[in-house]
């Protein structure tokens, strides 16, 4: 039986959708104490007075909170900000194409690792120069005593959030989680049909699902999984944790925490399924900024970063978005503890930029098969 890619008609509803699991957060934001660009010298000076002059940052990231960031960045910083949200494949598309154009507009991109490859081609810009806050460059500020690049060059892309990823989740009314005890178990017979996934041939959760399963259970692990149980797919994250909320596919893949909160909040039982030799390994989201190598707004886009890296912009996009900060300095308040990487444990960063141009472009080959077939 054919494998489905199901998406919904409008891409409009699932703006509205995923509008609707932020309802709750305030966009009236307090403005954060000046302890966060305590220490600040000249460069934060001068390139402050000079985005000024400038027109708005524009910056991009797959999700719906361009009202809540543009308030925040407006009263710590006294700037303007342009976004440009939605579908987190169509976003990173955009952002590909005009990097490569001459009618670039977008000065910021937050969001995964997808654009790696054009470092190398001299369309990023640096970003460790631009750091100019103390409390964003001191590693005492950041887990593991130090800010997580992605990029083997340590200045390009920063890792803002870092969470144990490729969870998977279960409507525990219907599925018997305890019966849920290693990774394997989800190849049981009795779950053929009952698995569905973010569509592992996007940007979203579901590639990287896809591409964990390779870096530690193999190939033919992964054909047995998506094939042999017939996975559903979707490129819609509220309709995903839908499916298993109303028990059409019980069990889900490569979903996103935020939307999970959301059903959870209406009283759908879903859980986490806690299996003991999985997840191995943490991702950094919708975190990774980047800076594009000719910004529009350059001194305005230098500013962004800075403040989007200390505490009022990391915690605002932990409120947001449910991803916990690397910043040591937040409560993570409402974030699960199954989330958080526990202290002293190793994990396979799959952001990094060996894991990435490793696996990448053959697993996503191998998926384009799968869900087409």
């Amino acid at each position: 039986m054919p494998i489905g890619l199901i998406c919904l008609p409008a891409r409009r509803l699932v703006g509205a959708l995923a509008a609707a699991a932020l309802v709750g957060f305030t966009a009236q934001v307090a403005r954060a104490d000046d302890e966060w660009k305590e220490g600040a010298g000249q460069q934060w000076r001068e390139m402050l007075e000079k985005a000024r002059a400038e027109k708005p940052v524009v910056v991009t990231l797959g999700a719906p909170v361009g009202k809540e960031f543009a308030a925040g960045f407006k009263r710590d910083t006294g700037l303007d900000l342009q976004f440009i949200g939605g579908d987190a494949s169509a976003v990173s598309a955009r952002f590909a194409q005009e990097l490569q154009s001459p009618n670039l507009t977008i000065d910021v991109q937050i969001g995964g690792s997808s654009e790696l490859p054009f470092i190398g081609r001299g369309l990023m810009q640096p970003i460790k120069p631009l750091l100019a806050l103390p409390r964003v460059t001191d590693g005492k500020y950041w887990r593991d005593g130090r800010i997580r690049w992605i990029d083997k060059g340590q200045e390009y892309f920063v890792q803002g959030a870092e969470y144990l990823s490729f969870r998977v989740f279960a409507n525990a009314d219907k599925i018997n989680i305890s019966e849920l005890r290693d990774f394997a178990d989800l190849l049981k017979p009795q779950y053929v049909g009952k698995i569905a996934s973010s569509d592992p041939s996007g940007a979203a959760g579901g590639r990287g699902f896809a591409e964990a399963v390779v870096s530690t259970r193999g190939q033919e692990f992964l054909e047995k999984l998506y094939k042999g149980q017939n996975i559903t797919y979707t490129r819609n994250p509220t309709q995903l944790v839908e499916w298993a909320a109303r028990g059409v596919q019980p069990i889900i893949i490569g979903s996103l925490q935020q939307y999970i909160d959301k059903f959870v909040s209406e009283g759908f039982n879903i859980k986490y399924v806690p299996f003991s030799d999985w997840p191995v390994h943490t991702t950094g989201g919708r975190s990774v900024v980047k800076v594009a190598a000719k910004a529009p707004h350059p001194n305005a886009a230098a500013v962004f970063v800075n403040w989007f890296l200390s505490k009022p912009g990391q915690e605002l996009y932990e409120q947001l978005l449910a991803e916990p900060s690397r910043r040591v300095d937040l409560p993570h308040t409402g974030i699960p503890a199954y989330a958080l990487p526990r202290p002293g444990a190793a994990y396979t960063g799959s952001y990094d930029e060996d894991y990435v141009l490793k696996l990448r472009g053959e697993v996503a080959q191998q998926m384009r098969v799968l869900v087409n077939q």
